[in-house]
């Protein structure tokens, strides 16, 4: 994050999404992961966020808690983009497995 030159491709469009990688990141840990991309986002005057979810939320517990632990944070931020790969069916997995634990995915 910390070689992130966000300014010069920033001109060229109306929002440009942070992308978190908490979902696939190599932090297991959500307050270190939300410590360092609330850095990253301050220092860049950022107030979009990626949400991701592809095809591993298919087979992956882990990556369905994730995404849906980060989909928790995103919903402070008034602009978001989705990842899903190629397959929207991704969102719905991820909708049913918030859902049934209380939450939304997609807000």
């Amino acid at each position: 994050m910390e070689n992130t030159d966000i300014e010069a491709p920033s001109r060229y469009f109306t929002h440009v999404f942070a992308q978190p990688n908490y979902y696939q990141g190599k932090t297991t840990d959500f307050d270190e992961w939300y410590y360092l991309f609330k850095s990253f986002r301050d220092g860049h005057n950022l107030n979009n966020m990626e949400m991701e979810c592809d095809g591993g939320v298919k087979n992956s517990e882990t990556l369905k808690e994730r995404a849906c632990d980060y989909a928790q944070y995103a919903k402070n931020y008034p602009h978001r983009a989705y990842y899903y790969g190629t397959d929207i069916m991704n969102l719905e997995i991820m909708e049913d497995y918030c859902h049934a634990r209380g939450k939304n995915y997609i807000f």
